[in-house]
């Protein structure tokens, strides 16, 4: 994530890691006694029971804990399964008056120690068999965090980023790899030959659209949301429909309630041979179709209608077809 971060309408406090590991310590200690108490939540407005996001992980994911920080408060993060994907989506937050609502740290303030998409080694897993082994440059890698897992699990990866930690407002000066100084637009034309990683990139900033128009390979990972979410600018989606197709999506990713993000493999029309002005897309994209008029989806939203038999929340449909939208992330 870059130095101007999602749009949250605020920017994340400042915070020591002593104070940090404080509050993740209550906050741990909380929540198990909450699940300890009774393994189901139930909400008001919800047909289906919240679990910890422990019992819904894959195997993997959970052996994976030790060595993904990120994770590890997560566990005990009430979840539920998407009904509309495989997803499983993640509550930040419990009801007003709920013994445990107060320790409970929100999205922004997770984001900003780690990254704002999660990462899981199935996500892992996937991006290394898409690739096939091809190095990465990540653009835009704001804290470093996904470069550090992914060069932990043996991918070669280059992170790069316009603002350096301390200047990041976003990150709140953590770094856990080593993040080159670049603007988009070096960060490409630095490393032609491979493959191109945006991971959340800024909300209504040239950015992403800077690194994708001057890069010149063929493959794209994006872990976002599509259009009419908070990632990126029209220009950049605009870009993705005309000259890019969709190959394929991860099977499992683990999100915040209420965004829409995905890891996606994007595959350049024709090759990287095709540039600007050849072979406009024609076909539609499922990821990017969803963009055109998505309402950003909230926790009040997605209340409205009945949950599938076993899905975990009420059902909302993929796409909604209204101009209205969140202004937070």
């Amino acid at each position: 994530m870059s130095s101007m971060g999602p749009s949250t309408g605020h920017r994340a406090e400042a915070a020591t890691p002593s104070s940090l590991i404080e509050r993740l310590v209550t906050l741990s200690a909380d929540l198990r006694n909450l699940w300890a108490a009774d393994p189901l939540l139930y909400f008001p407005g919800w047909d289906h029971p919240f679990r910890a996001l422990g019992d819904l992980l894959p195997e993997q994911d959970l052996d994976y804990c030790a060595d993904n920080p990120q994770m590890v408060p997560l566990l005990w993060y009430p979840a539920l399964r998407a009904a509309d994907s495989a997803a499983i989506d993640l509550l930040d937050h419990l009801p007003s008056g709920h013994p445990a609502a107060p320790s409970m740290l929100r999205r922004s303030e997770l984001s900003a120690v780690y990254s704002w998409a999660i990462v899981t080694r199935s996500a892992l897993r996937w991006i290394g068999e898409v690739t096939d082994g091809v190095p990465l440059v990540e653009v835009g890698a704001g804290s470093g965090y996904w470069a550090r897992q992914m060069s932990r699990a043996g991918m070669d990866v280059v992170a790069t980023d316009a603002a350096g930690a301390t200047a990041n407002a976003f990150t709140r000066g953590f770094q856990y790899a080593d993040v080159r100084l670049m603007s988009a637009t070096e960060a490409v034309r630095a490393h032609p030959d491979r493959t191109l990683m945006l991971v959340w990139p800024p909300h209504r900033d040239p950015m992403a659209i800077a690194a994708l128009s001057e890069y010149a390979g063929d493959t794209l990972i994006y872990v976002g949301e599509p259009r009419g979410g908070l990632c990126a600018d029209d220009a950049f989606f605009d870009e993705l429909r005309r000259h890019w197709r969709l190959e394929a999506v991860s099977p499992v990713n683990v999100r915040w309630l209420g965004h829409n993000d995905r890891i996606a493999l994007y595959r350049r029309h024709g090759g990287p041979e095709t540039r600007k002005g050849h072979r406009p897309r024609e076909a539609g994209d499922p990821f990017a179709e969803c963009d055109r008029s998505i309402t950003h989806r909230n926790t009040a939203r997605t209340r409205a209608g009945a949950g599938a038999a076993g899905s975990g929340r009420p059902r909302s449909p993929a796409c909604t077809r209204s101009t209205s939208r969140s202004g937070r992330a």
